[in-house]
Order: structure tokens, then C-alpha cells, then sequence
């Protein structure tokens, strides 16, 4: 696992077998949106690379993946988390990554 890359603005990444990762990221700005305040975001992402078509050309990007909800019912999906503190981001990472390397147990 990859953890505090102040220049990537990586808070902590974990590469899967199937070549997907999980990432949470510092977003720089709050995304609360006047709520509670959120800087931090975890999001899925596949191995698989896509091209867009966008004004400045074209980009390739990783589709996002959905991945077990914290904070939902059991069995429940989503594709961003959000959170306020480091601490919170880092504790919510390692829970889904726990999660989602049982996909790989034998």
C-alpha cells in the first residue's frame, strides 16, 4: 500500500491481482458542498484503459469500479467515498481493500 505522496496528493493506494486499484486521494478543496466538510476521496478504478474524446484531445482513463459500501446496508455498492479527516480516509481504505482482496482468497 501506498501511503502520503504529498505530490500525487495520494493519501493511500492498493493494487489488486486483476490489475484494478483502490485510491484515496486529498481532493484539495471541500466537496461538502456547505455540509460536512469533505477533502478526502476513495475511488475503484479497473485495469482497463478507455479513451475519451475531449476538448483538448483525447485522454485515457480507468472506468471506475463499485466497491463495498461503509456506510450502506450489507451487500450494497458504490463507486466514491468521502470523508473529512486523513484518519477517517486512511481507516475507510483499509477496510475496503480488506474487503475486496476476499474476492481473491481461496
Amino acid at each position: 500500500m501506498l501511503e502520503a505522496d504529498p505530490l500525487l496528493r495520494n493519501v493511500a493506494q492498493t493494487d489488486f491481482p486483476d490489475g484494478s486499484l483502490l485510491s484515496t486521494v486529498w481532493l484539495g478543496l471541500d466537496h461538502g458542498y456547505g455540509m460536512r466538510p469533505l477533502f478526502f476521496e476513495t475511488m475503484y478504478f479497473s485495469s482497463e484503459v478507455e479513451t475519451l474524446q475531449l476538448s483538448g484531445g483525447e485522454h485515457d482513463v480507468h472506468p471506475t469500479l463499485p466497491f463495498p459500501d461503509l456506510f450502506g446496508e450489507p451487500g450494497e455498492t458504490t463507486e466514491q467515498l468521502r470523508y473529512g479527516s486523513e484518519e477517517e480516509a486512511l481507516a475507510a481504505h483499509r477496510e475496503i481493500a480488506r474487503r475486496l482482496r476476499k474476492r481473491w482468497e481461496v
